[in-house]
């Protein structure tokens, strides 16, 4: 039987999924100027991913045999090591020289582009979004997604160091 806190854990992983799944499903409703695309392409590597780390610590969560949650663990850290790269990227691209200040040894390395591409807008000199369609608000959009990251990251990272 698997004991409530595996349990808890799972239902957060299962969660994360679907809130991620929701987030990239509600990026494609909005273009960006080119200037901010670049930012929204790391964005939305980081969600990718972020969804992947997910599936597999779920997987882990659930997981009797140690072996297979092991080969799980180590496949949700690959993934949220890369979503952590992504998002560092994501707000070294809207704001230049922030991470700079922190830690001069980690440069911003550029990433692949994504396969499908939204028809740019006009340009401007100001980056703007500019919804496509009006999505009906069903559910937490990235707000609640990046909160709740931030919560379920901590969480991991307190479980990890006791063990």
């Amino acid at each position: 039987m698997i004991n409530n806190a595996y349990k808890e854990q799972a239902c957060s992983f299962s969660s994360l999924y679907d809130y991620c799944n929701q987030a990239l499903d509600e990026m494609d409703f909005y273009e960006v100027s080119p200037d901010v695309q670049p930012a929204k392409d790391e964005l939305k590597l980081y969600i990718q991913d972020l969804k992947w780390s997910a599936y597999y610590y779920e997987i882990a969560a659930r997981s009797f045999d140690e072996k297979a949650k092991g080969e799980a663990m180590r496949s949700g850290d690959k993934y949220y090591k890369s979503a952590g790269e992504y998002i560092y990227n994501y707000f070294e691209l809207l704001y230049p020289g922030v991470h700079a200040k922190a830690s001069s040894t980690t440069p911003v390395t550029p990433r692949p582009t994504l396969t499908s591409t939204p028809t740019p807008t006009k340009s401007s000199h100001s980056p703007t979004f500019t919804p496509t369609s009006i999505p009906t608000p069903s559910a937490p959009g990235f707000g609640a997604v990046f909160a709740f990251c931030s919560l379920l990251g901590s969480s991991y990272l307190a479980r990890r160091r006791r063990g």
